[in-house]
């Protein structure tokens, strides 16, 4: 399981819709399902029910949700920051670069 997997299994539980949830994480709906297809694989089993109009937790997924919420909330305002973190200390150290030429 990846911090990856993690957020956008969270994502998905919180908006219980594969399309809003792949616009809040940025990425497509097929990249999203198939990150929550391989967490499905490497758990061994479905996390999300998929009706007609919704999607509903199975209760692997209910328990996955409860067990992980507490790491989830430290660990998506991070990975959601880093790569402003990334760009800023790219932005600076190329600034620095520049400026001493």
């Amino acid at each position: 399981m990846t911090i990856h997997q993690l957020r956008t299994f969270h994502v998905v539980c919180r908006e219980l819709n594969y399309s809003t949830a792949a616009d809040k994480c940025y990425i497509s709906r097929q990249a999203l399902r198939q990150s929550i297809a391989a967490l499905e694989n490497e758990l061994g089993g479905p996390l999300f029910l998929n009706h007609a109009n919704h999607i509903a937790l199975t209760h692997k997924g209910e328990r996955l949700q409860k067990e992980s919420a507490a790491l989830a909330m430290k660990l998506i305002p991070l990975t959601d920051s880093l790569p402003l973190y990334c760009y800023g200390d790219v932005k600076a150290y190329a600034q620095i670069r520049t400026g001493k030429r």
